[in-house]
């Protein structure tokens, strides 16, 4: 009967953990939701921006972890802060939005925001068919996260809400 009642105890607190899928690294955690469905390198490849910017992807495409999420694309990656990364956020804000309006990005836009006690650098652009949201950590112990949603404009409210909730369950490791 205590065995039974222990199986029953285990089986209770596992579901209630909603199937959340968590994300490790060496300097964070991250939880994803349930729907999560992580991509492999052969299902994502860039299809978007130049000739250029599609070698540049594919080659840090073995540090980014890809996840379709009901459609919407989330991709981030962790990295060791060097030389630009060092700047102050509002510098490095307004350096990004000149960036995208260069690289023919639309309807560019960003705040600085602070979730679960870390500040972040959010943009929000259109290019080609799709709209982004792409988030900078501040500087933790010289590294970062960083990270985007890709959706169809008609899903804005949905990737807000993705958005919000996974920059408010990101925790730096110390």
């Amino acid at each position: 009967m205590k065995a039974f009642f222990g199986i029953f105890i285990t089986i209770l607190f596992c579901s209630s953990v909603n199937g959340q899928q968590v994300y490790q690294s060496r300097i964070l955690t991250l939880k994803l939701p349930s729907s999560a469905v992580k991509i492999s390198l052969s299902e994502k490849t860039p299809d978007i921006g130049t000739e250029q910017y599609k070698v540049a992807a594919a080659k840090l495409a073995k540090k980014k972890n890809y996840y379709n999420i009901n459609g919407m694309i989330l991709g981030f990656w962790d990295q060791s802060i060097t030389g630009i990364s060092t700047q102050p956020l509002e510098q490095k804000k307004e350096e990004l939005i000149g960036m995208n309006r260069r690289r023919n990005a639309t309807n560019v836009s960003g705040v600085i925001k602070t979730s679960n006690h870390i500040q972040f650098i959010i943009l929000r652009y259109d290019q080609n068919d799709f709209s982004f949201y792409k988030f900078i950590s501040e500087n933790h112990n010289n590294q970062n996260i960083l990270g985007f949603i890709q959706f169809r404009p008609a899903d804005k409210n949905r990737a807000t809400d993705l958005l919000t909730q996974v920059l408010n369950s990101i925790e730096f490791k110390n």
